[in-house]
């Protein structure tokens, strides 16, 4: 197959969570001719399958926060429970790797 005979593929790519790491997060989608790049907010609706692929940032779900008393400071880490539940379950979906992919 010479490459003029070779269908184009587009891919589609989600973007979860820019803002969590304090990154701009574009309006509109990224694209070029073989990828265009979507960019959904932390909580967002959409399930990951309807994607190609999902690019996610390490620590999205956890915040740490330095706590500073009269007599001491502490880190204070805290997590999403239910999004990061979420996630988990949407990448399940996403992989193919769960029973039901209905409520994803």
């Amino acid at each position: 197959m010479t490459e003029a005979e070779t269908p184009q593929r587009q891919y589609n790519v989600l973007v979860f969570g820019l803002e969590r790491k304090r990154l701009p997060v574009p309006l509109e989608p990224l694209r070029t001719r073989n990828f265009s790049v979507f960019f959904e907010q932390y909580g967002t609706p959409r399930r990951f399958q309807e994607y190609d692929g999902v690019v996610m940032f390490q620590g999205i779900f956890e915040k740490f926060e330095l706590k500073t008393g009269y007599t001491d400071s502490h880190l204070s880490h805290t997590y999403d429970a239910d999004e990061l539940d979420n996630a988990r379950r949407r990448l399940r979906c996403f992989s193919g790797r769960a029973d039901s992919c209905a409520s994803c």
